[in-house]
């Protein structure tokens, strides 16, 4: 009799354990299965940036039948030509201008056989294709809520082509739901202004649709489901822009540019409205700064330069180095403690890609890069391949630099892989301001000595100019005019070189952080490899 007690006891835990083991599976069995798809490349980020490429697949979903779309409206099933080659090339650029990598959602499989961009009922006809559409926004969704959960407010960018107006690139929001909580947080300017990702893009001379500073009605591309299913007028969704791409910027020759265009566009959008999605450049130890003093050797004069080594500096590896070289009336310091564009994005593209930086004198306050001045760079550069293992010299300037820069290469290509000219003149012929100072640094006024002039005027050596060259130009530059530069790009542009032009129509006498930014990336990535 004293056994049963425990034997019922042991029976009412047996029971309650199947009782709990039957909820247990039955819970399991209730929670919604996550898709999956190899059709469907995902990528989480670490800044809050979402870019969506529903279009642009080329493969087969096994199994699945082509859509006929009988009874649905405005029915596609045509890809966005090089949407997804795009948008991958876009995450590059961002992940190197803002420090970060965006999330991403990309569809491998072609739109005949599934569009994303529909709702279910519209977007597949055989059951084999719905896994693929359900991984999609699966994936999407949980990007968004963990980017909300994160950092409460993130950018959608979901990207398509469209043929209807070539050379346009046309924003859809659903007239402004899908952004609501940007618009709540910095009005209609975010969308519509100089600094939204649109006056972005007009900026740099694209054709944008609305027109911007207006109130005009997105009409025919005024957002999918995706950006209404997934934008900030949703609980858990994000500011969703969908970019309607015209077909001219979605060649495969011009898909490079568009990228890197798209990439300056965001990056200033979120510099204004999303911080958190730019980071900091990470640095391992304190750049080492050096004022170096040297003797001039065309005239025994004491001549200094600035030379910045890049964080965790290895004497045993080469680096390239990045000459910077001032304007009118400073000297050596102004690209190294300058707060403007031009000097911060020098310093910063030369911090990023671990090169040497050096700004120096040449015969500060007035140089022109006269022969003195230039006599100095040679033996600087000559210092420097002395003291460290240089792999190619780059040079930079703004204003008189950007013009001695341009003077300096035409001079001495065989010592420059590649040169950026921001707001410079490429002939001092016709360049009529600072007289006084360009004769006291080129020995003698124009009318006296108009072969040194020549000389040192980059337009008429064009033959010289054989490496890659990049400038910015304000249209609206009364200081240094840019016709000359103007000139000068056409020409190497005709004899096949490595050119980037930035000529901005309403630009004065300066060059924006992103466009210097650009012109010195490019000359960079353009230049031939360095000789072991």
């Amino acid at each position: 009799m004293s056994t049963l007690p425990r034997v019922r006891e042991r029976a009412a835990m047996i029971l309650l354990s199947l009782i709990i083991l039957s909820v247990c599976r039955g819970a399991v069995a209730q929670e919604p299965a996550r898709a999956e798809s190899s059709l469907v490349f995902v990528q989480r980020g670490n800044i809050p940036i979402v870019l969506s490429a529903p279009h642009g697949g080329r493969t087969k979903i096994p199994g699945a039948t082509e859509r006929k779309g009988e009874g649905v409206k405005k029915f596609t099933a045509t890809r966005d030509e090089n949407t997804a080659e795009l948008t991958e090339k876009l995450a590059v650029e961002i992940e190197r201008r803002l420090h970060g990598k965006p999330f991403i959602v990309l569809a491998r499989f072609e739109r005949k056989y599934a569009d994303v961009n529909r709702p279910a009922e519209d977007a597949f006809e055989s059951d084999a294709a719905r896994p693929h559409y359900e991984a999609y926004h699966q994936a999407v969704d949980k990007h968004c809520r963990d980017i909300r959960n994160r950092w409460q407010n993130g950018l959608l960018l979901d990207i398509h082509g469209q043929a209807a107006e070539v050379s346009k690139v046309i924003r859809g929001t659903n007239n402004g739901e899908t952004v609501k909580r940007l618009v709540e947080r910095h009005s209609r300017v975010a969308v519509i202004g100089p600094r939204s990702l649109f006056g972005a893009l007009a900026e740099r001379g694209y054709g944008v649709l609305p027109p911007l500073d207006t109130d005009d009605r997105e009409v025919r591309f005024n957002g999918g489901h995706i950006v209404r299913t997934y934008g900030s007028h949703r609980e858990h969704g994000l500011d969703a822009i969908q970019i309607e791409l015209g077909s001219d910027f979605r060649t495969k020759p011009r898909l490079d540019q568009t990228a890197t265009d798209l990439s300056i566009a965001i990056h200033e959008f979120c510099t204004t409205y999303l911080p958190d999605a730019v980071r900091p450049a990470e640095k391992l130890v304190e750049a080492v700064v050096e004022d170096v003093a040297f003797k001039a050797e065309c005239d025994g004069s004491e001549q200094r330069y600035v030379q910045i080594l890049p964080a965790g500096f290895d004497a045993g590896h080469p680096h390239d180095v990045l000459i910077a070289l001032h304007g009118h009336g400073s000297d050596r310091w102004q690209f190294v403690r300058d707060a403007r564009d031009e000097c911060r994005a020098a310093r910063d593209v030369a911090t990023k890609l671990g090169m040497i930086y050096v700004s120096p004198d040449y015969r500060a306050r007035t140089s022109w890069m006269g022969p003195k001045a230039e006599a100095d760079v040679v033996q600087i550069i000559g210092e420097l391949k002395a003291k460290h293992r240089v792999s190619r010299v780059f040079v930079c300037g703004g204003s008189m630099g950007g013009t001695a820069a341009l003077t300096f290469t035409a001079l001495h290509p065989g010592l420059v892989a590649g040169v950026a000219s921001m707001n410079g003149t490429a002939n001092l012929l016709e360049y009529t301001s600072f007289q006084e100072a360009i004769a006291e640094s080129f020995g003698g006024a124009k009318i006296a000595i108009p072969a040194e002039y020549k000389k040192r005027s980059a337009e008429y050596w064009p033959e010289q100019l054989t490496m890659p060259i990049a400038a910015s130009l304000g249209g609206k530059d009364t200081l240094v005019p840019p016709h000359s530069v103007r000139r000068l790009a056409s020409v190497l542009k005709l004899l096949g070189r490595d050119v980037l032009l930035l000529d901005r129509t309403e630009g004065g006498h300066s060059t924006n952080y992103a466009d210097a930014t650009e012109i010195l990336e490019f000359v960079i990535q353009k230049a031939k490899p360095a000789r072991d």
